[in-house]
């Protein structure tokens, strides 16, 4: 499920804020509730959202995730403010709108912002790869496969821990495209990290129902790693 959030600009200084703002402005929204000990919880915490965007009288952004309670409390509790700053930039709530999205072929899926991938020690020699880190980001001189791999390997993972159930595992993509490699520079707790994610299409021509019910899944997630600092947002676009 996904929350539309309409904002009337008062006082914009940024014109994009960082991720790590957004997730501030979430977090702070979590305090005095169940979802609080999400900031402290080191697994998945199975939501997603979207930079602002918009004109500059009026900005919007979506926040995503498989779970509807968890949605609403960040409704409920958006909606008892009168006003939201995300860093520098000061707004008014003007509209709050739940919908879904419709998993239906022939269907195309693109990212929105980039999805991280991280590959483990215990995978290195499986993939032959060699390296004096503790793991590696996926980059494009490396074979697709291993992001491939890795991607669906991590939405089972998410998938299991959500539903609390175990499921088997099969090949869930048909047709990718790689877009572009980025390179994210991040403020956190005064510490520049830098985050290595890519850009990609996913294609589909027939999705049976298995497919469709793991791909809303991992749609309402998103995709791949740090997830809930708006990375791996997804959107969908039908096929032409």
């Amino acid at each position: 499920m996904r929350l539309l959030i309409k904002f009337k600009v008062l006082k914009e200084k940024e014109n994009s804020p960082l991720n790590v703002k957004l997730q501030g402005f979430f977090y702070s929204l979590f305090k005095d509730t169940k979802l609080f000990p999400l900031h402290n919880k080191k697994s998945y915490k199975f939501f997603c959202f979207s930079n602002l965007f918009g004109g500059k009288r009026q900005k919007k952004f979506i926040i995503c995730s498989p779970s509807k309670e968890f949605l609403k409390i960040v409704a409920q509790r958006i909606l008892k403010k009168e006003k939201i700053k995300i860093g520098e930039n000061l707004y008014e709530i003007s509209n709050l709108k739940f919908f879904d999205l419709k998993i239906k072929p022939p269907l195309k899926i693109i990212t929105l912002s980039p999805i991280i991938i991280r590959v483990p020690k215990n995978k290195f020699k499986e993939y032959k790869i060699f390296s004096k880190f503790p793991c590696f980001y996926w980059r494009p001189e490396y074979p697709i496969e291993i992001f491939l791999n890795q991607l669906e390997a991590n939405i089972f993972k998410k998938y299991k821990m959500f539903h609390q159930k175990k499921i088997e595992e099969f090949p869930i993509f048909q047709k990718i495209l790689f877009k572009k490699s980025v390179a994210l520079p991040l403020k956190i707790h005064k510490n520049k990290v830098i985050y290595i994610g890519s850009l990609w299409e996913f294609r589909f021509e027939a999705i049976d129902k298995k497919t469709k019910d793991i791909l809303k899944f991992a749609i309402d997630c998103g995709f791949g790693e740090k997830n809930s600092m708006g990375f791996g947002f997804v959107n969908l676009e039908k096929k032409s």
